[in-house]
């Protein structure tokens, strides 16, 4: 006799955990299995638009990426989801934080970079960190983050070239 995915409502075959794949795949990327059914999507010859599979709008087909080895010829999640996707797995890999967290630090430096304290309009701002030990600093706007990568975070470098601007200041230059 097979054995059931565990998840109450889900009649598909266990795969790991006592889960099916699909619950087990949702586990693996979101760290929660989610409670209930699976909501299955079916595919409709002819059809205009189609519900996404991650927020569950339903939108018109040019809102999903073009996939050929789908049925429909579309992704199942649509391009902002996919966006958000994308934009929380970059900063988990590279900087070990989440959309949320990213977001928690816009909010608490007030959209402002943490350097020049302006807000940088054209570009979201980016996030700086500790070559040497990995860990966030803050956000700054692209300018900045720049300027201390180019000096290599070196103070005594960044400190003579303050010395050096003060000394050959003219007059016209502002203060």
């Amino acid at each position: 006799m097979q054995r059931l995915c565990s998840i109450e409502g889900c009649d598909r075959p266990h795969l790991a955990r006592g889960w099916c794949a699909t619950h087990y795949q949702r586990w693996r990327t979101t760290g929660e299995v989610g409670a209930g059914p699976l909501r299955v999507i079916r595919y409709v010859e002819g059809a205009r638009e189609k519900p996404c599979s991650k927020c569950g709008v339903t939108k018109p087909l040019d809102d999903f990426w073009t996939e050929p080895r789908k049925r429909d010829g579309r992704h199942s999640a649509c391009k902002e989801c996919m966006h958000v996707q994308q934009r929380d797995r970059t900063l988990r890999r590279k900087y070990g934080i989440g959309s949320a967290e990213y977001d928690a630090l816009v909010e608490a430096q007030q959209g402002r970079c943490g350097v020049c304290g302006e807000p940088d309009a054209r570009r979201p701002l980016v996030v700086d960190h500790c070559h040497r030990s990995g860990q966030v600093r803050a956000l700054l706007c692209d300018r900045c983050n720049r300027l201390l990568g180019v000096a290599d975070d070196d103070i005594a470098l960044l400190e003579h070239a303050i010395q050096f601007l003060h000394k050959h200041r003219g007059p016209t230059a502002p203060k």
